[in-house]
């Protein structure tokens, strides 16, 4: 009996296709898999900025409180020294808390307390800070802060420049700005100035850092897990507030 006869271009034919079902297939599952983490991105990202406007609102009202509310304004004038220290080791030690302790800083609804508790006390300090400036000043200085902050926040929300991996960089150039401060009550003029401006620009950068760690994406070395809400939101503050001392402090007339 003769053996049946193949034509083998049928066959390739029949390779070509099941080959090009399972590629179609897999970049299917591929795109859903990037649309759903996309979302998940999303929602970590909108989470965040909720969790920020809050603090902030919260911060920049007790601000305003201590300067406008004449009892409370006159006690930190006279008496607000103990206050200033307390609140300040307070804050410090919640912030070395969550910083050091994961568990904490990622167990809901332990992490979000524990960042309500760090903003009450942060702000009450702040506040105490603020109490010795004009009102005018405090409302250019978190005018400009605020005006700055979104513009470096929708800078490294759109650059493809990867400021994540510059990390080191930025955590040297603290501390040299943190060693140049316990030279501060000497500076005067261009000194002080100089000393501003380098602070502005330090914590400038530091926010573009750390809006790139929350907004993520494939341009980004690095980037906070889903998890890190409170981490993420807690790391924005602290370097807009930073941002508004300097600007308050190196705009200050008298």
């Amino acid at each position: 009996m003769a053996n049946p006869a193949y034509d083998m271009s049928d066959i390739e034919k029949g390779k070509n296709n099941t080959n090009n079902e399972m590629y179609n297939k897999t970049e299917t599952f591929n795109n859903a898999q990037d649309t759903m983490m996309a979302n998940v991105r999303l929602g970590f990202i909108r989470k965040v900025f909720i969790i920020l406007t809050f603090q902030l609102v919260l911060t920049f009202g007790i601000v305003l409180l201590f300067n406008l509310v004449e009892p409370i304004n006159t006690f930190c004038k006279n008496e607000g020294s103990w206050l200033f220290w307390v609140t300040f080791i307070i804050a410090f030690a919640i912030l070395i808390a969550i910083s050091c302790n994961p568990t904490l800083a990622r167990a809901h609804p332990t992490n979000l307390v524990a960042l309500f508790a760090f903003t009450i006390f942060e702000s009450i300090f702040l506040g105490v800070v603020c109490a010795f400036y004009q009102l005018d000043e405090i409302l250019f200085a978190v005018a400009i802060t605020l005006g700055v902050s979104a513009s470096l926040i929708l800078f490294a929300s759109q650059t493809k420049v990867d400021f994540t991996s510059k990390g080191l960089y930025l955590y040297a150039a603290l501390w040299v700005l943190i060693l140049m401060s316990f030279f501060t009550p000497f500076y005067s003029g261009r000194g002080n100035l100089l000393y501003s401006g380098l602070g502005a620009l330090i914590f400038s950068l530091y926010m573009v850092y750390d809006a790139q760690l929350i907004f993520g994406g494939k341009h980004r070395k690095y980037q906070f897990g889903i998890d890190d809400y409170v981490f993420a939101s807690l790391s924005l503050y602290l370097d807009i507030v930073n941002l508004f001392l300097i600007i308050l402090g190196g705009g200050r007339r008298d």
